[in-house]
């Protein structure tokens, strides 16, 4: 449980969470916290609202008590708390696809068709097929405005051949452009 606290010992876990990293069913780490508090080594605070909490019900709080007791009560801290399990199906949909708008990933595109060129390029060097894969190209080009042409990536592809006497990767023979 003390792996989930912040320095003033308030536990930013769920009883759920906690079980799960010890093994333990959630009623198991519920009936501790209350032999915990029964031996006077954690204390329940105000049950309250999170921030960017989106459950409907309050959050319970404990804190750790190190100092035998003689911790002070935490004021002021906001703590990111909520259990998935225990939200109904509207209130999960809405904090997830609140979650979701937040991550946003930049449509980059890619014109394909220069794959094709590289392919045919280096197979006609290689004297076998050579298939590049279409990720390995598109992370390759990102960014990039290539115009590929058989006759510029043609005699690269077959120095390199020669010189190395393998299959160039995708930087290689691209960096040569």
């Amino acid at each position: 449980m003390c792996t989930y606290t912040n320095r003033q010992g308030l536990v930013f876990a769920t009883a759920e969470s906690i079980g799960n990293r010890c093994g333990l069913k959630r009623e198991q780490v519920l009936n501790a916290f209350t032999k915990f508090k029964q031996l006077g080594l954690i204390r329940d605070l105000e049950k309250k609202w999170q921030l960017h909490q989106i459950s409907k019900w309050k959050t319970g709080r404990r804190q750790v008590l190190y100092l035998d007791g003689l911790d002070e009560v935490p004021k002021g801290e906001e703590l990111p708390a909520v259990a998935f399990s225990h939200m109904d199906k509207e209130h999960q949909e809405q904090y997830q696809a609140q979650a979701e708008s937040k991550v946003t990933t930049p449509e980059i595109r890619v014109d394909m068709q220069y794959l094709q060129v590289l392919d045919l390029a280096v197979s006609s060097a290689l004297g076998q097929p050579v298939h590049y894969s279409r990720q390995e190209y598109q992370k390759y080009m990102q960014g990039k405005d290539l115009k590929l042409k058989f006759d510029i990536v043609f005699p690269k592809a077959r120095a390199f051949i020669e010189q190395h006497k393998r299959v160039p990767k995708i930087h290689e023979i691209m960096g040569e452009l």
